[in-house]
Formats: structure tokens, C-alpha cells, sequence
């Protein structure tokens, strides 16, 4: 349920060809409602899975990146990109915490993790991520060829 407060902030808007425009400032105060909701900087996640919420794009569009809404709107920024060595050190250290080779789900399910869409995007793969970190791939769903 959200806040009283949260419901009450509006954003000035109006029509025009057929997509609806949104002032910078009301913009950055929805996020800082939201950054107040959650406790913490929120994640373009975050506006997705909120129908109160702009849609991410929108504030990529206003401010040039998601990371420069944040800072207009005096929130820490989300982490930098960080390097191929520094993505599969997090898979090695994940894999060292399970006992075992990380699964999608297991990031999906640590905030602490990158998004595993940021692992596939970079190498390519998921399996092609584990397998660059030293670590044994998922073979479940693969064909029997891709077992040998």
C-alpha cells in the first residue's frame, strides 16, 4: 500500500502528441518520494514494478541517464559499470557462498548482485559468464550435445 504522501505528489502534465509531458522537477520529486519509500536510491527496477511510477525512459529522456536523475534529484547514484574481472570476481565469490556454481535465480534473489541480465549482456551468455570465471555452467535446459 502506498504512502498517503507518495499518492499526493503529482506531476504537472499535459497532452501533447500523444505522449504526456512531465516537468523536471515533478520528475525528480516522485524519485525522491520513492527513495524515501524504499530507503535507499531507487533502481530503474523499482519504477518498473511500480504503476504509480514513471516509466524509467522517461527520466533517461529528461536528464540524459538514469544515474544523472539521481544525482539532480541529491541521491547517491546507483553503482558504476563495472570491469570484466570485477563481474567474475562477483560470480566466484557468489559461487564460493552457494558451494557451487550461481544460477540466475540465485542473483536474482541478492541485492547485493548485479542484475544477471548485466552478465549476459557483457559475455554473452550466462553460461559463457560462469564459464569465463572458472566455474562449471548450468547444463539444465541444454541439448544432450551441449552436455559432452
Amino acid at each position: 500500500m502506498k504512502s498517503r504522501k507518495y499518492q499526493e505528489k503529482k506531476v504537472s502534465e499535459h497532452k501533447r502528441k500523444g505522449r504526456k509531458q512531465y516537468s523536471d522537477e515533478g520528475l525528480l520529486e516522485f524519485l525522491k518520494v520513492k527513495a524515501q519509500e524504499l530507503g535507499r536510491s531507487p533502481r530503474m527496477s523499482d519504477l518498473k514494478e511500480d504503476d504509480n511510477m514513471r516509466n524509467p525512459s522517461t527520466y533517461i529522456r529528461h536528464f540524459g541517464s538514469w544515474n544523472n536523475a539521481l544525482k539532480k534529484a541529491r541521491l547517491s547514484v546507483n553503482r558504476a559499470i563495472e570491469t570484466d574481472k570485477d563481474l567474475l570476481d562477483s560470480l566466484k565469490v557468489k559461487a564460493q557462498e552457494l558451494g557451487r556454481s550461481p544460477r540466475i535465480a540465485d542473483l536474482k534473489e541478492d541485492d547485493n548482485m548485479r542484475n544477471p541480465d548485466t552478465y549476459i549482456k557483457h559475455f554473452g551468455s550466462w553460461n559463457n559468464a560462469l564459464k569465463l570465471a572458472g566455474l562449471t555452467s548450468n547444463k539444465r535446459g541444454c541439448k544432450p550435445k551441449c552436455k559432452a
